[in-house]
């Protein structure tokens, strides 16, 4: 299984490669993107949720190990990414309207 530039998931099987896509539904699509950025990066990520509510978030590693929780609720975060080891890492953002998984990229 691997995931691409687009968060399509690709998956082997006895059949050969399969790719499986999110649909995007209106609830999705009204709902402002949150910004992440820089990332890659090597010191601070910071997180913009364009005037909405970000309840709680988290970052952790492919393995599940957290490395940054917060429960309070922001419209942005300032997190230092410095003392991560280089890697890929996932952000569990709980917004009000739905949860949402995105990558980051520390190097």
């Amino acid at each position: 299984m691997a995931t691409d530039s687009e968060d399509n998931i690709w998956v082997s099987t006895s059949e050969g490669v399969s790719k499986i896509s999110a649909i995007p539904n209106d609830v999705y699509d009204a709902i402002p993107e949150l910004k992440i950025f820089p990332n890659p990066s090597s010191d601070v990520i910071y997180l913009n949720n364009n005037g909405r509510h970000i309840q709680q978030l988290r970052i952790y590693n492919n393995l599940g190990v957290i490395y940054y929780s917060n429960n309070s609720v922001q419209e942005q975060y300032c997190i230092n990414v410095a003392s991560l080891a280089k890697g890929i890492y996932y952000i569990d953002l709980q917004l009000s309207e739905k949860m949402l998984t995105k990558k980051i990229v520390v190097n």
